[in-house]
């Protein structure tokens, strides 16, 4: 039976090419657009009840189906996730016994291309070729193995099992700290690893080890799986090792959050005719927070694991706290559908969330994780800050959001555009492209919630300048310009978008980028979000930018010093620029004001 063309477009629209930021949906907006509809966003919001009810059908979603891997608290409950860009370094001494070794296939060396078999949702970001203008300055990066403390690559103590697979029962699950029983050999996966029977393994490349110059072979034969608590694990920026895939907390946060907010804005586009997507938000927060069986833990304890052996691998690291991003979704979905009456949204409901949020909340601003990354000057502070304004508006405390968005916006924020608008932390690595419009993502993301409100947290962050003059329009004009070279040019489009509804486009130079970039971008959720209408008209600035000759001193964001005194600044687990590669990315192009 041929298929109407009419339900053709439907899944279509249900389909965005673009996946949405982390945004925040300015709630009066919604709400005057439930009662007033414009045609010219009529298909973006089509898009959105679409995509509510299409997404519906995978939910709900929950962090205790680890695909057979505990987190090493063995708590299902806890978020696990596996740093993206690490990959094991066995690096076995040649064996003259001609056992089993396992002999890393990362493809190669630190420069090598890793296959990906994720998807869009997973949370993690796909590698790319490095841009020829940085990867000059990225192989000058300073990338650092863990200390020998952590790292302990001694022969093991015990055989180590493989893991069991997803259908195991739960008490039957692994963490990721060694267990004493060994089990047979199985075919390996080539993502991190290949047994090599009956034949000496070749030895792993020594790289940057100084000493020992490889680790002991193991005596017995180990399952693939050893690698995450016998190997060490190195760091190649940008190359996704495959088997974080196999996790699916990411996948489950985004896709939660995801449709969480479809669902929700659909309620306050329709009303009560669009119960089921109330029915939807409510059952999809419920399962992913709040059950007792599958709610995630209020923390990010074990977000981004670098394993390896020794508390390396017991551990999550600062980077952890970008996987949990969609709670902004998720609060303003909250805030949704609570404006629009949802009779699902019990006040039991309400209150276990608000339970859940400032438990969260007082991890961000109290573990040592969530300080470490509070104290990053890159996109890591950047979301972390996203998501703990987002926490306290959600808790209904508008002061501590202030305070938190200000402090941030008069430290890090003035040390993150240059002059000429680049964002040079984000610029030194191998995607620069990406992480570009990455942080351009959390900024804008803060300054909407700033904004959302009708300006009522007190600021306009949208004209905040840094300490080289610039603005966040600054660095979407700068970014605009340049090529991709190979990275995913619609990465852009939801942010040029947001610009273009906030400045004013008076030259069609934003309208002309979409057009190019994606001829049916009209058609897409960030279309309906991205209105002029949906921001405070004190935000507004449209002031030109003019040439002066007045230099600004370079002040590196520097929080390490190394050995041989070298100060950098730490970009990634592992990954820390030298101020004196960051250097000519502020200074090296003329100011603008």
């Amino acid at each position: 039976m041929p298929v109407s063309p009419y339900f053709l477009l439907l899944a279509l629209l249900a389909s965005p090419a673009v996946a949405d930021p982390t945004d925040w949906v300015a709630i009066a907006y919604v709400s005057k657009a439930s009662q007033s509809l414009g045609r010219s966003t009529d298909d973006a919001r089509n898009t959105i009840i679409q995509s509510a009810r299409s997404s519906a059908k995978s939910g709900p979603w929950s962090v205790t189906d680890a695909n057979g891997v505990l987190p090493p608290s063995r708590n299902p409950r806890d978020y696990l996730s596996w740093a993206p860009y690490h990959w094991p370094d066995c690096n076995w001494c040649t064996n003259s016994h001609q056992r089993v070794h396992l002999v890393h296939d990362g493809g190669g060396d630190n420069n090598g291309t890793a296959s990906d078999a994720g998807d869009d949702n997973s949370g993690y970001e796909e590698e790319a070729v490095p841009h020829p203008v940085s990867s000059a300055a990225y192989r000058r990066m300073i990338r650092r193995r863990r200390s020998a403390a952590e790292i302990v690559a001694a022969e093991p103590s015990e055989p180590i099992a493989d893991a069991p697979g997803p259908q195991a029962p739960l008490g039957e699950l692994p963490s990721l700290v060694p267990v004493s029983s060994l089990t047979s050999p199985t075919t390996p996966s080539t993502t991190t690893a290949t047994a090599v029977a009956g034949s000496s393994a070749a030895p792993q490349a020594a790289g940057k080890t100084k000493s020992p110059s490889c680790t002991p072979s193991p005596t017995k034969s180990m399952a693939p799986s050893a690698t995450w608590t016998t190997c060490p694990y190195v760091v190649r920026d940008g190359k996704v090792n495959p088997d974080v895939r196999t996790l699916n907390g990411p996948a489950a946060i985004n896709r939660a959050s995801q449709s969480i907010l479809y669902n929700a804005v659909c309620f306050a586009l329709k009303g009560p005719s669009a119960g089921v997507c109330s029915q939807n938000t409510v059952t999809f927060i419920d399962t992913f927070f709040l059950d007792p069986k599958t709610g995630m833990n209020p923390n990010m304890n074990f977000g981004q694991v670098v394993r390896g052996p020794g508390a390396s691998g017991r551990e999550g690291t600062f980077t952890g706290v970008l996987d949990l991003r969609g709670t902004v979704k998720v609060v303003n979905a909250i805030e949704l559908i609570k404006a629009g009456g949802s009779p699902d949204w019990t006040s039991g409901k309400d209150a276990a969330m608000g339970k859940w949020l400032a438990n969260y909340t007082n991890w961000l601003m109290n573990s040592d994780l969530g300080k470490s990354t509070a104290a990053k000057a890159n996109n890591h502070a950047s979301f972390y800050v996203a998501q703990l304004a987002a926490t306290k508006m959600g808790l209904g405390d508008d002061a501590g959001a202030r305070e938190t968005l200000k402090d941030f916006f008069q430290k890090q924020f003035m040390n993150q555009i240059a002059a000429s608008g680049e964002q040079p932390l984000e610029a030194v690595r191998t995607r620069p492209w990406h992480y570009r419009w990455f942080n351009l993502e959390a900024l804008i993301a803060s300054t909407r919630l700033e904004n959302s409100r009708c300006d009522e947290l007190g600021m306009n962050l949208w004209t905040k300048e840094t300490r080289y003059k610039s603005t966040i329009k600054t660095a979407c004009d700068f970014a605009m310009k340049l090529d991709p070279k190979g990275e995913d040019v619609t990465e852009a489009l939801p942010h040029v978008a947001a610009i273009a509804a906030v400045y004013g486009d008076p030259t069609g130079k934003y309208a002309a980028f979409l057009q190019k970039t994606m001829s049916n971008y009209r058609t897409k959720p960030f279309f309906f979000y991205d209105q002029p209408e949906a921001f405070s008209a004190t935000s507004k600035n449209k002031r030109d930018r003019r040439l002066v000759a007045t230099a600004i001193p370079f002040d590196c964001p520097a929080d390490e010093l190394l050995a041989d005194g070298e100060k950098c600044v730490q970009l990634d687990d592992g990954i820390c620029a030298a101020c004196t590669e960051l250097e000519p990315l502020y200074t090296g192009v003329e100011n603008v004001v």
